[in-house]
């Protein structure tokens, strides 16, 4: 009678990557996170639950690009959480960019010029207040996905990162991007494997900002095998 089957040598079967695809929709006055497990490409979760005065929360699909550093206590507060009766820091995205890249009306903006004197009133460079942004985006944004999915599986995972960048940002400013996003800790070193980065225009990426509203809709269908790991595209006929 034959021995049990020997599998020695049979080809190992190595588990398909578990990864999650973050998209981090980086506006000029509004910014939104959406995200997806490779498991179910096709259910896509926008971020929200956001924080606000008295300990509630907001469940926009998107949050205020605003942050305001507390001179009297060195506390940093961000989006919906900032106190009313406080001036944040607004459109610091904008200073990222070479002012040569500008168009002449938006180099000429009050808005533009008073983010510029915020920023230097707060006693940091640009990129640091937009990296202090982003590592409180991040990490709601990880506190979010894990509430979802819970912290082994989350913690199992790669992560690949996305995030809109204007269309007219040329390669300095692209690299400035990054630089904030490492320093907001978005691509710290993570045992389930490296974390990647890649910047997107934002055009391309404009239906993450209305995934909410066409979820479930007949005539949309989500791709996972697109450039963004997911995107939006109609169907007309």
């Amino acid at each position: 009678m034959a021995d049990a089957e020997d599998t020695s040598c049979a080809p190992e079967v190595k588990p398909a990557e578990t990864s999650y695809v973050i998209g981090i929709d980086f506006g000029t006055t509004y910014s939104g996170v959406a995200w997806c497990w490779s498991g179910q490409p096709d259910n896509i979760h926008l971020v929200t639950r956001w924080k606000t005065k008295l300990n509630l929360t907001h469940d926009n699909a998107k949050v205020p690009t605003e942050i305001y550093y507390d001179p009297s206590d060195g506390n940093t507060f961000w989006g919906y959480d900032i106190p009313p009766d406080k001036e944040p820091i607004r459109w610091f995205k904008l200073l990222l960019a070479d002012e040569s890249d500008l168009s002449p009306d938006l180099r000429k903006s009050a808005k533009l010029w008073m983010a510029s004197e915020h920023v230097k009133e707060s006693k940091k460079t640009t990129g640091h207040v937009i990296a202090d942004y982003l590592r409180l985006l991040w990490t709601h944004t990880v506190a979010d996905i894990v509430k979802d999915r819970g912290e082994a599986a989350f913690n199992l995972a790669t992560l690949k990162v996305w995030i809109t960048v204007p269309a007219i940002w040329k390669k300095d400013a692209c690299q400035r991007m990054r630089g904030a996003a490492k320093a907001a800790g978005i691509l710290d070193f993570r045992a389930a494997g490296e974390t990647t980065l890649d910047l997107v225009a934002e055009p391309e990426a404009a239906a993450m900002a209305v995934l909410d509203d066409f979820q479930g809709r007949p005539d949309i269908q989500v791709c996972p095998h697109s450039t963004l790991g997911f995107f939006i595209s109609t169907n007309m006929s």
